[in-house]
């Protein structure tokens, strides 16, 4: 039980707050298999770390790791609203029968 919870009674808003986030925190672990987060993850890692050595010489490791973080957000994104709108188009597309 939680610090401060009282059997049979309902969490106040604070409290349900920080349960929703520590539950919230590791959902991709728990929702994605190791193999089906390392298939979608590691091309677009992949390709992020290969753009971070090339261009990014700041001269600063936290900064070069920031900006390598940032753009691995990015790609993620870009290839996750692809991915999802191929899937979209695929399901919506309309059947040609003959």
């Amino acid at each position: 039980m939680r610090r401060g919870a009282t059997p049979g009674r309902a969490p106040t808003g604070g409290e349900r707050s920080q349960v929703s986030r520590g539950d919230d925190m590791f959902q991709l672990i728990r929702t994605i298999s190791g193999m089906d987060l390392a298939a979608r993850q590691a091309p677009v890692f992949a390709v992020s770390f290969v753009i971070a050595a090339l261009f990014y010489k700041f001269g600063n490791f936290a900064l070069e790791a920031v900006a390598f973080l940032a753009t691995w957000f990015v790609l993620d994104a870009l290839v996750e609203g692809v991915r999802s709108a191929l899937r979209h188009f695929w399901k919506v597309r309309p059947q040609h029968g003959g």
